[in-house]
């Protein structure tokens, strides 16, 4: 597609069962848009931080949990942005 038209964006639309973090990573430094869908209670976390020194144990795997979708959708300070697609 790239040599056809290669002035246009390209995006991939990929559904739930593909929508992995190790297929959005492979995509990063593209120049291919990937499109999926998240789940409306689906649980997200910051990046976690350094080990406290003194604390034993593994380091942990997760940060702080991050709002839930619906929560920033109530937020009346949530930048939204109005996109036109074309069909």
């Amino acid at each position: 597609m790239r040599r056809w038209r290669p002035e246009r964006q390209l995006g991939w639309g990929v559904d739930g069962g593909c929508a992995a973090v190790a297929l959005a990573l492979a995509w990063v430094q593209s120049p291919v848009v990937l499109v999926s869908r998240w789940r409306w209670e689906a649980a997200r976390y910051h990046r976690p931080g350094p080990q406290p020194l003194g604390k034993r144990g593994p380091n942990p795997l997760t940060g702080k949990r991050q709002r839930r979708w619906h929560a920033w959708a109530e937020r009346t300070d949530t930048p939204w942005e109005t996109v036109d697609v074309d069909g």
